[in-house]
């Protein structure tokens, strides 16, 4: 199908760094929608034939018996639509974990390298003793907590945007243009 062969397509342009669990989740989401989706349409078949059945018999004269059985409809696909809205949900979180593991990874990284920096500096500084250039040990020590603090910036800016993310989509009050203004305002 046109998923797997975008995964496919995907996987062989990106080798290693292609998303394995995240093509795995994307692909149960996708399944467990279609079940979802054949529950739906078997729903509208089993109660178009007891519309049918309920016509064709004597009690389509009993009103009651009609609105028995648009309540019963009702409550069947209102819980089929908490399931949706429950996957949804899932899949929401799914992401929104994933971008938080992702912000900690890149500061685990930034600290890293920190660590690694100051770890051989003091191995050239106790293998070169006085020789060691401890003015170029400043600047470039400088030169790296400058990137650290931009890209802390960047992360706390993404954290910002994806929070708004989180409460646009939690947000009862739908908006059309909310999408497209916070997508503005993170371009800028």
């Amino acid at each position: 199908d046109e998923f797997e062969r975008e995964a496919d397509r995907r996987r062989e342009e990106l080798g290693d760094d292609f998303d394995e669990e995240a093509y795995q989740f994307e692909r149960s989401m996708m399944e467990r929608r279609s079940e979802l989706d054949e529950q739906r349409i078997a729903l509208e078949e089993e109660f178009q034939q007891k519309r049918e059945q309920l016509s064709n018999s004597g009690g389509g004269q009993n009103p009651n018996a009609w609105q028995e059985l648009d309540q019963e409809q009702q409550q069947r696909f209102e819980a089929l639509d908490e399931q949706y809205q429950a996957l949804d949900r899932e899949g929401q979180e799914y992401w929104n974990n994933r971008q938080r593991e992702d912000m900690n990874r890149q500061r685990e990284d930034m600290k890293n390298r920190r660590d690694e920096f100051e770890r051989e500096a003091d191995r050239r500084r106790s293998e070169e003793g006085e020789n060691f250039d401890e003015g170029a040990y400043q600047f470039e020590r400088t030169m790296m907590e400058r990137r650290s603090e931009l890209d802390e910036q960047s992360i706390a800016l993404e954290e910002e945007f994806q929070q708004k993310r989180e409460e646009l989509s939690n947000g009862d009050n739908q908006d059309p243009n909310a999408w497209e203004q916070l997508d503005q305002e993170q371009q800028q």
